[in-house]
């Protein structure tokens, strides 16, 4: 099955911190996850504008239960919802089982891959520690336009960025909707 995901974060000079992370699969089963130990006073100031405002309990929740664990799950026929709000370890968790039910090899998809899938391996440890059957690679979609030679004011034309931009859910549903735009291209050979 292949998923669409992207993730927020703060990057600084220690590293890397999951902010949030959204999926939607091809099903159109979605999940929602904010981190709670990311540290905001790593954060820039785009960070700050542009990210934090736009999570779900974030900033709205009393400090002593930043550190709680919850977890909400729908379904809407076939499809299933999580809503996740806790540490990595119970993300990764959540995120165990949100795919447990995927018995196929899965294939994962981001807009500007590189910073996100670094992201998504860290939930798991280390690359080397994503679950039996996971790629060790994610589907560039700005990739996957470069070589077909769709440029931005094609993107603008076809598909142009999410209203809520920057929120990991919108963004999910966005790759999805930009990789449904993109499959209709072959790729053009490189000579």
């Amino acid at each position: 099955m292949k998923y669409f995901f992207d993730t927020e974060f703060i990057e600084w000079a220690g590293g890397i911190d999951l902010v949030s992370i959204g999926i939607v699969a091809e099903d159109g089963s979605t999940f929602y996850a904010e981190c709670t130990t990311f540290d905001e006073r790593n954060a820039d100031e785009w960070v700050w504008e542009n990210v934090l405002g736009k999570l779900s309990f974030w900033g709205k929740l009393p400090q002593k239960s930043r550190h709680a664990h919850s977890f909400q799950a729908s379904c809407k026929g076939e499809t299933i919802h999580y809503e996740v709000f806790g540490s990595p370890k119970y993300i990764k968790e959540m995120l165990m089982q949100f795919f447990a039910e995927d018995n196929s090899s899965p294939q994962f998809y981001a807009y500007y891959a590189d910073y996100d899938w670094v992201v998504f391996c860290r939930i798991f440890g280390r690359m080397t520690d994503l679950p039996k059957g996971f790629p060790m690679f994610c589907i560039d979609l700005k990739q996957m336009m470069w070589e077909r030679c769709l440029d931005e004011d094609w993107k603008r034309e076809n598909h142009p960025d999410p209203s809520n931009e920057h929120n990991a859910l919108a963004d999910a549903e966005w790759n999805k909707g930009l990789y449904e735009k993109i499959a209709k291209y072959d790729p053009i050979p490189v000579r």
